[in-house]
């Protein structure tokens, strides 16, 4: 028979004793563990530098891709695991925040004392439609947006690099603020025409093709394939509609996007004159591009779009329609030239001329009447090259021109150095956006250079 051992009793005990050591400290340490790691997973310091939404088609489904990192200098290797995890999010004009949808997210490792670069591509299902417009418009209108993600999360740590330990159903409830897009700030992110790329005149309708200056002050870039089209609001009255027929790539920074208006006659037709005339009198045009239902056939986008409302300035060449006129008054009556520069990119035939000249102090006081329609020479008719000045002669009977007293013009020249005067011209002006869209604009312009 063996002879009984104290040794190996004492071992054997205390090895028992052990045992039953750890399995209390595991009972009584992993709520606390959890907790520790619920804190320390929730109170990270995530920094994003880009989110790729990548080619949004409309469909229910995202995948952004997601480059960052997270101050989390941990004295243990670990591995965690999102689990059941959704994206909730504040929405424009609430305070409270809502479910947008489900989030599939890729295991994340951590190294010893090391923070956490995860460059991932997350699945995102959208499930709220309503919400995620609603989210979507308050990331467009707002400087920053809180978004939230909720579930558990499955540690396995690796104490002294080998051993195991593993806890389940950490809670997650983490808040990340990405930044807006400032609601398109007119202050700090203007959106300007850059160029107008075409224009096509037809009877009823005008087409500019234009290159839009976007600027995305947050870090998420996307690709939207689908077309859309807006509303056009100019002083709060509707005349016209813009095109996207080409889609948007959005990346941070800057950005150029084509879009096409149609602006057309309506009963309200001053409107769209008004437009034309601030234009080729080298004002800045600003308009108002707003979202509707039908913005988009799909409703993922269209829900987007539909709360969509940004101004948008019409920056012209710094150069007035009419820039000079030349004056050679006579007792039989008055021959001018008058420059004029074609700021479109179409060609413009001319139509009737009729601008009053008057004094800057005294606009009362007519100079003389430049009407084209007349005058013995044709005006109407004259094309304009685009982006060109043009010189049309004007020949006009002491009737016609309905000057003023010969003497009060003698001594204005005489007045006036070397014949140069800066004069006020105004009057209504008919031109015609080839091929067909004719529309007579209320022109005038200060400080015009005349020369008597």
């Amino acid at each position: 028979a063996r002879r009984f051992d104290w040794a190996d009793l004492l071992i054997s005990r205390y090895a028992l004793g052990g045992v039953a050591l750890v399995v209390v400290l595991c009972i009584l340490v992993k709520p606390v563990s959890l907790g520790l790691s619920g804190y320390i997973i929730n109170g990270l310091d995530i920094r994003f530098d880009s989110i790729e939404m990548g080619i949004v088609t409309g469909t229910h489904e995202l995948t952004p891709r997601i480059v960052g990192f997270a101050s989390c200098a941990l004295p243990v290797a670990a591995t965690a695991r999102i689990q059941n995890a959704s994206l909730w999010a504040h929405v424009y004009g609430d305070a409270e925040v809502f479910r947008i949808g489900s989030l599939s997210v890729p295991p994340v490792k951590t190294h010893v004392f090391q923070g956490i670069g995860f460059n991932m591509t997350v699945g995102l299902h959208i499930q709220q439609v309503d919400a995620f417009a609603r989210a979507a418009e308050d990331f467009i209108m707002s400087e920053t947006t809180a978004w939230t993600i909720r579930g558990s999360v499955d540690v396995t740590a690796w104490f002294l690099g080998v051993i195991p330990i593993s806890l389940s159903d950490v809670p997650l409830d983490k808040e990340v603020t990405l930044n807006g897009m400032a609601g398109f700030s007119q202050k700090r992110n203007p959106i300007t025409v850059k160029e107008i790329l075409g224009a096509h005149g037809a009877l009823d309708e005008l087409k500019l093709r234009v290159a839009v200056n976007v600027f995305n002050p947050s870090f998420v870039s996307a690709i939207v394939t689908e077309p859309a089209v807006f509303g056009i609001l100019s002083e709060g009255q509707h005349f016209g509609i813009a095109d996207m027929d080409d889609g948007i790539v959005l990346v941070p920074g800057s950005n150029v996007v084509t879009l096409v208006f149609t602006l057309g006659r309506t009963t309200k037709s001053s409107v769209v004159s008004d437009f034309i005339a601030g234009y080729i009198k080298a004002q800045p045009q600003q308009v108002t591009v707003v979202g509707n239902k039908r913005s988009s056939l799909d409703p993922v986008l269209g829900g987007v779009l539909e709360r969509l409302q940004a101004n948008m300035t019409f920056q012209p060449p710094p150069t007035e329609f009419v820039q000079k006129v030349n004056a050679r008054v006579s007792p039989t009556g008055l021959n001018a030239k008058v420059t004029v520069y074609n700021p479109l990119p179409q060609p413009i035939t001319m139509g009737n001329l009729d601008l009053a000249i008057s004094l800057m102090d005294a606009p009362e006081t007519t100079i003389f009447n430049l009407n084209s329609a007349q005058s013995q020479t044709a005006v109407p008719g004259t094309k304009l090259n685009p982006q060109e000045t043009t010189v049309l002669y004007i020949n006009l009977s002491i009737m016609g021109a309905q000057i003023g007293a010969l003497s009060e013009i003698q001594a204005l020249v005489e007045g006036a150095k070397e014949g140069n005067l800066l004069v006020l011209a105004k009057g209504p002006v008919t031109i015609t956006i080839d091929p067909g869209f004719t529309v007579t604009v209320p022109y005038s312009v200060e400080r015009l250079n005349t020369h008597l």
